[in-house]
């Protein structure tokens, strides 16, 4: 038996190999389609730009281990599978755009490469080929669910986009605020991709615990990218600074910030944070250590921890066995949490 990885690893190039030929159907003599296949990582870009690390399609992947998991034909399903993952990646070159992100997988996001009118174009394009993608991909009787999932699924990313523009224009958002942000801009694709996967299957009876398998391992995966963020290593996400030299407001950083009794140094922390003053590398290290030894890093984990938990029940609901398809990729992706701690104050 193979395993998980080694697995997981076929199937994102099996998806590759959809994403390529979908790309190369449309192409014409417009270098639009070059971009296409640079952003979504399959080639390199103009001028030599170096390739991408190995994206890990966690969308698609999950999408097609529903349908294996659920007696579903996972060659049939790849055109879906393709779709969701075309659906993100357009998401992505607007979120760079938006955000001013120089780097995306390790490498010159896409508008550094083209500029920001052309970037949208590719973006704008990205989305057409994943609804064509999914028509095609698509049995009949379920052809429009599918397409007004994807349509929905669009909706909730820009609404999640929307609130996060807010919060990083210097709106404060509360733990609430932030989580809605989250549950719209990240949990909601994983959270149709594991649909698609149920109702591709065919196993109507399964979509609505699917869909709470992906919105959980949504809400984990995104949570864990919030510790990440601070207490990991930026060049090796392909970031070019962490999170809190780009005043990102992340889960840590909110509860800490919330927490009654702390420091004084701790209030003009955050007032800076909040402002358009320099952050100088000694404040950041400084909101750093406060925001773990105020608990907001073991507070994120134990939220991972409880989403990661809610995902596995969501999975065992969903699936008729234990050891499926679908619970290899969960437990390869959702991997161990930290062992639980206390959140104090």
């Amino acid at each position: 038996m193979k395993h998980p990885d080694d697995e997981a690893g076929a199937v994102a190039e099996a998806v590759d190999r959809q994403l390529r030929a979908l790309v190369a159907e449309v192409r014409s003599s417009s270098p639009i389609h070059d971009l296409m296949a640079y952003h979504l990582g399959l080639e390199p870009g103009p001028g030599g730009s170096p390739g991408a690390s190995r994206a890990k399609r966690v969308r698609p992947v999950l999408l097609l281990a529903v349908v294996e998991t659920l007696g579903g034909d996972v060659e049939a399903a790849l055109p879906a599978a393709a779709a969701v993952e075309l659906l993100h990646n357009a998401a992505l070159v607007f979120d760079d755009i938006q955000d001013r992100a120089r780097l995306r997988r390790g490498r010159p996001a896409l508008w550094c490469l083209c500029g920001t009118d052309q970037a949208m174009n590719v973006g704008v394009a990205l989305q057409a080929l994943a609804h064509l993608a999914a028509a095609r991909g698509a049995p009949r009787d379920r052809a429009q669910a599918l397409g007004e999932e994807l349509g929905l699924c669009a909706l909730r990313l820009a609404e999640g986009q929307w609130l996060d523009l807010r919060f990083a224009a210097g709106e404060r958002p509360s733990i609430e605020g932030y989580m809605r942000m989250c549950g719209a801009k990240t949990a909601s694709l994983v959270s149709s991709a594991s649909y698609l996967g149920a109702l591709l299957a065919p196993r109507e009876d399964r979509t609505e615990p699917a869909r709470r398998l992906g919105y959980h391992l949504g809400m984990q995966l995104q949570i864990e990218d919030d510790v990440a963020g601070i207490w990991g290593d930026g060049a090796a996400m392909g970031k070019e600074a962490g999170d809190i030299e780009r005043r990102q407001k992340t889960l840590p950083l909110l509860y800490a910030f919330g927490v009654a009794g702390a420091p004084p140094e701790v209030a003009g922390l955050e007032a800076l944070y909040y402002s358009d003053r320099p952050l100088r590398r000694e404040d950041a290290a400084a909101i750093r250590r406060f925001a773990a030894e105020l608990g907001g890093k073991a507070y994120a984990e134990d939220m991972a921890r409880l989403h990661r938990d809610l995902a596995l029940e969501a999975l065992h609901e969903m699936a008729d066995a234990r050891d499926s398809p679908a619970e290899a990729v969960i437990r390869r992706l959702a991997g161990p949490v930290p062992a639980a701690t206390s959140a104090r104050a």
